[in-house]
């Protein structure tokens, strides 16, 4: 099964879910007691793993914003249809985005202290900024080279150049 294939059908089942979603989180279903909160992490964590698989070519903290503007969005519906619009609800629906897209972020983490230590919190080394590079002497062989002073055609003036001897 090709890559393209996988992605138009995540595509579909989110589609599918997203119906619903809609259904269940806008009509008269209470949840039983307790389990509210847990329901509406568990839904958004599927969202946000859905809408990884539906567009892995887009930025992914873009679509983490996305789906965190879809609970808000939710919960303002619901607010207006005439059931209960809770604050609590939205920081379980961020907390299921969090869950799934937190091992994105490990991940990146971890691949950037791998590469670049000095960028991922580990104790950087102090740059020594008084070292300059040292200009060869006048007659000094440097490498198969000896330094030897030249003048310019028009200034007239001496500068020490390396000239292959």
């Amino acid at each position: 099964m090709s890559a393209r294939l996988l992605v138009i059908l995540a595509r579909v089942v989110a589609v599918i879910v997203a119906a619903v979603a809609v259904v269940l989180l806008l009509g008269p279903f209470d949840a039983p007691d307790g389990w509210d909160k847990v329901l509406h992490a568990a839904g958004f964590y599927g969202f946000t793993l859905l809408a990884l698989a539906c567009f892995p070519w887009h930025r992914k903290g873009d679509l983490i914003v996305t789906v965190l503007a879809l609970g808000a969005s939710s919960e303002l519906a619901q607010g207006i249809t005439g059931r209960d619009m809770s604050v609590f609800d939205f920081c379980a629906d961020a907390a299921g985005v969090a869950l799934a897209a937190g091992p994105i972020y490990v991940a990146r983490f971890r691949q950037i202290a791998q590469r670049q230590p000095n960028l991922a919190g580990a104790p950087a080394q102090p740059i020594e900024r008084r070292q300059r590079v040292r200009r060869p002497h006048e007659g000094e062989a440097v490498g198969l080279a000896r330094v030897q002073p030249t003048r310019r055609r028009r200034s007239g003036k001496t500068s020490t150049n390396i000239r292959v001897t």
